[in-house]
């Protein structure tokens, strides 16, 4: 897997493709008779992730001919990094959880691709999955992100009535407070006796005021706290990397009706109910996948959602319990706000942020201040809400 990897799979061996393809098409005596590959556009390929590819053909069998379609998710080994199993940035972690069945056994509400096959080598991972054919546009709606946030109250809530955590030693560990480990390098970054620290840059000095740097540090000194508390909440099975390009609306091959599709299991590990939440609306905005200025409408609609998923399981569960989760969340996703707005808005940028964001960088820069306040007040209702449940 190294070299020009376009030009490796255009020349891939059939046997091998066409393992896959009667995997997907539920019939091992299928013939492909002809293919082509081409690159999935992805804006958050890393350094374990090195593209995703589509395959597709005809294909003959016993009735005819038939069309298909597969990915490759081609994974590299950073050998040097990502080699712990607790770590958040662990690369085989969804590998395993692919070949060891979790997510073909995740509860109802979320489901992943089906997994046709791993192949691993010195380098990395090749993983075919189920090509996924989206039924909303780029852009969801309101009313998609609701039912977003209720089909993960329906997964997350079954671990609230008796489904068992995973307990796998790969999945991810604490997973904010691994992000926020003083050894990680963007804590350094953010420190600011640290020689070459976030808040020296112009951009930073511009942006934010002296009142919400100090809040962002106070966040920064409670984050063990924080941390914490997280983890004395009701447990589930967090995603921890929920955002629009993560999950997808599809048909489901047997009924024909809407099913919600999760994707990217990199991260996944126990974490609070309410985490993911946080997730999908720091994300939200970060990415403008809905209109920042209107955040709060969409955090009540996704709360409403994921508490009407959770009731749909008949558990229960404290309110507050599932808010100050979305609170914790949110609030550790802000602590690194500044550093990410430095490092995606250097000085030369100037209109190369708009392929990325749909925004120029004076709109995407003055956004993301909004969200930063706006993160901070969360903050501040989390430390109350933990006073009040005495936490």
């Amino acid at each position: 897997m190294v070299g020009n990897l376009p030009e490796q799979l255009k020349a891939m061996d059939q046997a091998v493709l066409t393992e896959a393809v009667r995997k997907d098409q539920h019939n091992p005596d299928l013939v492909i008779l002809d293919w082509t590959v081409e690159p999935i556009g992805h804006d958050l390929l890393t350094d374990t992730t090195s593209g995703l590819f589509r395959f597709k053909g005809q294909g003959q069998t016993t009735k005819g001919k038939r069309p298909w379609t597969v990915v490759l998710k081609c994974m590299n080994n950073p050998k040097q990094s990502s080699q712990q199993p607790r770590e958040a940035t662990y690369w085989r972690r969804e590998i395993m959880a692919f070949q060891s069945g979790l997510l073909e056994e995740l509860p109802p509400g979320v489901r992943a691709p089906r997994c046709y096959g791993v192949m691993e080598n010195e380098n990395g991972a090749w993983v075919w999955i189920e090509y996924i054919r989206e039924v909303t546009g780029k852009q969801w709606s309101l009313d998609y992100f609701q039912r977003t946030a209720r089909q993960l109250g329906r997964f997350q809530g079954a671990y609230l009535c008796g489904t068992p955590l995973p307990d796998q030693p790969w999945l991810c560990g604490p997973f904010f407070g691994i992000g926020w480990a003083d050894q990680n390098g963007w804590s350094g970054f953010m420190n600011p006796e640290f020689e070459q620290n976030v808040w020296k840059l112009p951009i930073i000095q511009e942006a934010l005021d002296d009142k919400q740097k100090l809040r962002v540090l106070q966040l920064i000194v409670e984050k063990n706290r924080f941390d914490l508390v997280n983890t004395r909440l009701p447990q589930v099975l967090c995603h921890n990397d929920v955002h629009r390009k993560n999950f997808m609306w599809t048909h489901s091959p047997q009924t024909g009706e809407e099913e919600l599709i999760g994707v990217d299991w990199a991260f996944a590990g126990p974490g609070a109910a309410g985490n993911d939440l946080g997730e999908l609306v720091g994300n939200s905005m970060y990415f403008f996948d809905y209109d920042p200025y209107d955040v709060e409408r969409l955090e009540a609609a996704l709360l409403d959602g994921y508490l009407a998923g959770i009731a749909d399981n008949r558990a229960e569960i404290d309110p507050r319990l599932v808010r100050l989760g979305y609170l914790i969340s949110l609030s550790f996703w802000m602590e690194y706000l500044p550093g990410w707005t430095a490092f995606s808005l250097p000085p030369d940028s100037g209109a190369n942020v708009q392929p990325m964001y749909g925004h120029s960088a004076k709109e995407v820069l003055s956004s993301w201040v909004h969200l930063n306040a706006f993160c901070l007040d969360r903050a501040d209702e989390a430390r109350s809400l933990i006073k009040q449940l005495g936490l």
